[in-house]
């Protein structure tokens, strides 16, 4: 787990050592143990360093036998063993023990193809020297960041934004359409990131470039998530199969020359983890909770590692101390992220880094086996569904001009809409009125407006004969995960110079999920269903029957009372206003303090773009 930078100059003019050193500086919390370069003609490379495998011999950028091709990889490649052992048996020469080395044979053996052997998580840049070419890839879900920026004469790519930004020539400007997608999802969608001009390469793709012959940065997808259920596969073989491939994941991910731990909470996914973990031997966990009553997870966390046997180590979180290390995980995280759990993943590292240097986690469990509670309206609609269609049409008409406060209201709006006019993801902050007003529609342009059913076609598109629970895991998978939930994992992780592994992120696991119907995956108004049966046997028995929680931070409450003076000084600051309504941002803060409503998101949101518009464009917050 490291970082990696560099640059691709198209005119063939050498490479800046210095730049090279410049950028890789800026991510020393990624690799503190140490760093590397290299750099012939019109192509460099930066690498920082955090020892996890091969502790000795495992540095980079490291290259081929003889020294024609170099590379610089960030992530873990899980199968290495077994690859490792192949190319030795086709005549290839190991100089370390690591993973990475096996990137560089396969390449040479198979080219672009050598994709598809890979099984973990990276990004990575190879330099073919022999070709003179440039190749670069993301893992299939995103797991861990890939960055770059290009123009007529040059590609710059990094692990994290901060670090092309440390060139003076990069420009700091939000772009538009990101700040806009952001006020409805929370998060900046790949491959937009909140910079204009700065992308991110998207999950499961490549680039190629010749620098000199063909200029172009296009990325090529090598895998998409596909949906193929198998109705003529028995609920009893998926739970066999989940629970076989979950311990054959947890296996490969256990690889590791330094100490390991896991993430606990009080749900089933980390708990199940765990449980699988501690079948192998004896490790540390770790959770994080909240002194307001009914946000502390930490009891259930002590309860289910009591359970398991593992050593627990829980932290606190007050809202003095989160204010005081916000601006910090605010810059740590590149982009605005408005996901109140990302804080509270920054601290729950900050105390793992005093025991271990891996840490497990369950990100991707409710995306593969629909965890969501919002997945079960596939079911909760059928009886709207089932009604004749002049019924339906009836009773949205009367829906519509219905006061907010009806129940049953937003049932037969929901109702009366397929799944890719629906599901706007797990959080959705602004909708297109509330958006309209909360903007500065003065100072933006309406050719950069593009509204939210653009932006969800581009997803759903891809899926256009799925199911209804397909559609809506298709779009998080692509969308929700790499932007939100595995952004905020790897900046919070690497911001403490740790190394965060999803072992539910397994490719051949998300193989055997897309073969499962929709209806063993939410049944008996549960979510979850098959994986719950699938590891019933190994968790405590409190947890089975436990319901999704989303990860619970006080943020409403904060606002009110610990983080209000804070909240005022970020709310009230004028630099954004070319971007926000000024007086409605007030007006909504106002209304919140005083308890006329309760716009607890919404204000998070807007905090924390604030906060990373101070901290990046116009660099006056410190972090």
């Amino acid at each position: 787990m490291c970082g990696i930078c560099g640059m691709v100059n198209f005119k063939h003019e050498n490479i800046n050592p210095k730049e090279l050193k410049k950028m890789a500086d800026t991510m020393v919390h990624r690799g503190p143990d140490s760093e590397g370069y290299y750099h012939r003609g019109p192509f460099g490379m930066g690498f920082r360093r955090l020892e996890i495998i091969d502790l000795e011999t495992g540095k980079q950028p490291l290259s081929n036998e003889d020294n024609s091709i170099w590379i610089a990889c960030n992530g873990e490649i899980y199968n290495y063993i077994e690859l490792r052992r192949k190319l030795k048996e086709r005549g290839h020469e190991f100089k370390t023990r690591g993973d990475t080395e096996v990137i560089i044979h396969l390449y040479e053996d198979e080219g672009k193809n050598c994709l598809k052997s890979l099984r973990g998580m990276f990004s990575f840049v190879l330099w073919d020297q022999r070709k003179g070419k440039v190749f670069a890839a993301r893992d299939r879900f995103g797991i861990k960041p890939f960055y770059y920026t290009v123009n007529n004469s040059e590609f710059i790519f990094a692990s994290e934004i901060k670090a092309i930004l440390s060139l003076p020539r990069i420009q700091r400007e939000v772009d538009i359409q990101s700040f806009l997608n952001y006020l409805s999802f929370q998060y900046s969608a790949d491959p937009k990131t909140m910079f204009k001009d700065i992308i991110k390469l998207p999950p499961g793709h490549y680039i190629e470039i010749t620098p000199g012959k063909d200029n172009k940065v296009d990325p090529v997808r090598y895998w998409k998530p596909e949906f193929k259920p198998r109705r003529d596969l028995s609920f009893k073989y998926f739970t066999k199969k989940i629970l076989e491939l979950l311990r054959e994941s947890i296996d490969i991910h256990m690889r590791s020359d330094v100490k390991i731990g896991g993430f606990l909470s009080s749900g089933i996914d980390s708990s199940t983890i765990i449980s699988l973990l501690s079948e192998k031997g004896e490790f540390p966990t770790f959770s994080v909770g909240f002194s307001e009553s009914g946000y502390n997870e930490n009891e259930e966390a002590a309860k289910t590692a009591a359970s398991i046997g593992t050593n627990h180590h829980s932290v606190l979180l007050t809202p003095s101390r989160y204010c005081e290390m916000l601006p910090k995980m605010v810059w740590h995280q590149d982009e605005p992220v408005a996901d109140p759990s990302a804080a509270a993943l920054f601290f729950v590292n900050e105390i793992a880094k005093n025991y271990v240097r891996v840490v497990f986690s369950g990100e991707g469990a409710d995306e593969l086996f629909g965890g969501y509670k919002i997945y079960k309206e596939t079911v909760d609609l059928r009886y709207f569904r089932i009604l004749p269609a002049y019924v339906q049409k009836v009773l949205m008409r009367t829906a519509q001009i219905m006061p907010d406060n009806i129940k049953g209201k937003n049932y037969i709006l929901r109702g009366s809409k397929p799944a890719e006019k629906r599901h706007r993801g797990i959080a959705y902050i602004f909708n297109e009125h509330e958006k309209a007003e909360i903007i500065n529609a003065g100072e933006i342009d309406k050719k950069e407006y593009k509204d939210e059913e653009d932006f969800m076609e581009h997803f759903y598109s891809q899926i256009k004969n799925g199911e209804e629970l397909t559609k809506m895991q298709y779009f998080d998978i692509t969308s929700w995960m790499p932007g939100d939930i595995l952004m905020k994992a790897d900046k919070m992780s690497m911001a403490n110079s740790l190394e965060l592994r999803v072992p539910f992120l397994d490719h051949r696991l998300f193989e055997l999920a897309a073969k499962i119907p929709p209806e063993y995956k939410i049944r008996k108004g549960t979510t979850k269903y098959v994986l719950r049966k699938a590891v019933k046997d190994i968790l405590p028995p409190h947890l089975y029957k436990r319901e999704k929680r989303a990860f619970p931070v006080p943020t409403s409450q904060w606002i009110r009372n610990g983080m209000k003076d804070f909240m005022a000084d970020i709310i009230h600051d004028r630099n954004t206003d070319y971007l926000l309504n000024r007086k409605k941002t007030i007006k909504l803060f106002q209304e919140h303090i005083h308890n006329y409503a309760d716009h607890g998101r919404k204000l998070w949101t807007l905090m924390i773009f604030k906060l990373w518009h101070g901290l990046y464009i116009d660099q006056n917050i410190k972090p």
